[in-house]
């Protein structure tokens, strides 16, 4: 999508966004009788039997075809919405708002669906609803392109330099993506022993973790970096927030009980304690790396489909790794003790290379 949009006009950006949304939509209405196809036939091959790892690795052969072409959809839109916005300044400028709305926007999906729409609606009302605000979506972004720009950008002289040659920003990206999908799948197991909950730990973890990537995309949009040293100073900062809650999350419990907490209150409490700092301190991750890559003006859908594709088969990777190998050997401590370590290392690498020699081995403390 994001190849496809630097060569388009911002109006027919946000006309090709709005049949993303149409057809992500449609085939979300058909992902109910999908799955429970699949299960059925699941059962019948007989692999409800398998070892937890051999369930997660059929689950996800399963669920993966079916989801892979409504997902993609849904990824088009950042970079689709990104280059529609390319009459900015700074073109890049453009992600931070964006990728903090539509945070935001999976969050109350989030909240809403694990609270309010699967228990009152079922998942085949939830569904239609879902379908109906894609239609909505849609419906908004055909009727702004009425008003928007119409003329198809120049052709990128060929002698321009890719924004795309240097593969540091999408394996730092890659890196970032892995170890904050660890880090959630690792707070949403220690919110599961705390809550008592997995239904209420997950959508407790999900939804504090959106919403401090909102805000932080948000806030840290106005602070836009310089050089890879403030970067390097804020995943040192995000190491620090993943480390530190683990000094008095045994005290969670006690403090808990004397206030007497249904699950979904000590689910969402803990999520508070323990995620909401570092997830405001991810959210700025992803559009300070797209700046400090300055893509071309010609350039900006491509360089960031990118990244963005970049970060998120990291944090695909990361969630695997989580789920099926660290939590098992780690649990949920060292799962997280790793991702510090991680976070810590990244920071410390991005410091020495900004020419701070001190500073990247006081970056390295959080980790250790």
């Amino acid at each position: 999508a994001g190849r496809a949009a630097d060569r388009l006009s911002a109006r027919d950006c946000l006309r090709l966004y709005a049949f993303c949304e149409l057809g992500a939509g449609l085939l979300g209405l058909s992902m109910g009788p999908a799955l429970d196809a699949a299960g059925r036939a699941v059962v019948a091959a007989g692999l409800t039997g398998l070892s937890p790892a051999g369930q997660a690795a059929t689950t996800f052969l399963v669920a993966a075809p079916l989801l892979a072409v409504p997902a993609a959809l849904m990824g088009a839109s950042l970079p689709l919405l990104t280059r529609a916005l390319r009459g900015m300044k700074a073109p890049e400028a453009a992600l931070a708002p964006v990728y903090g709305l539509n945070t935001a926007g999976a969050m109350l999906g989030c909240v809403g669906a694990g609270l309010l729409l699967l228990p009152g609606l079922g998942l085949k009302g939830s569904l239609v609803l879902a379908a109906a605000m894609d239609a909505v979506a849609a419906g908004l972004a055909w009727r702004a392109a009425a008003g928007a720009d119409a003329a198809t950008p120049a052709p990128e002289r060929p002698e321009a330099p890719r924004a795309a040659a240097d593969p540091a920003p999408l394996a730092f990206l890659a890196l970032t993506g892995a170890a904050a999908m660890a880090c959630e799948t690792a707070w949403a197991r220690a919110l599961a022993l705390l809550a008592g909950s997995t239904v209420f730990a997950f959508t407790a973890s999900v939804a504090v973790v959106l919403t401090g990537l909102a805000l932080g995309s948000l806030a840290f949009s106005r602070r836009r970096p310089q050089g890879s040293a403030r970067l390097g100073w804020l995943l040192a900062a995000l190491a620090l927030a993943v480390a530190l809650p683990l000094a008095f999350y045994d005290t969670l419990p006690f403090a808990m009980t004397r206030v007497r907490l249904t699950p979904a209150d000590a689910a969402f409490l803990g999520a508070a304690v323990l995620a909401a700092p570092a997830a405001l301190l991810m959210g700025a991750v992803l559009p300070w790396a797209v700046t400090l890559a300055a893509p071309a003006a010609a350039r900006v859908g491509r360089s960031v489909g990118a990244l963005y594709a970049a970060n998120t088969a990291g944090a695909i990777v990361g969630a695997a790794a989580a789920g099926l190998v660290l939590l098992p050997s780690w649990g949920w401590r060292g799962t997280l003790a790793a991702c510090a370590a991680g976070y810590a290392a990244l920071a410390a690498t991005l410091l020495a290379r900004a020419g701070r020699p001190a500073a990247a081995l006081a970056a390295l403390i959080p980790g250790v």
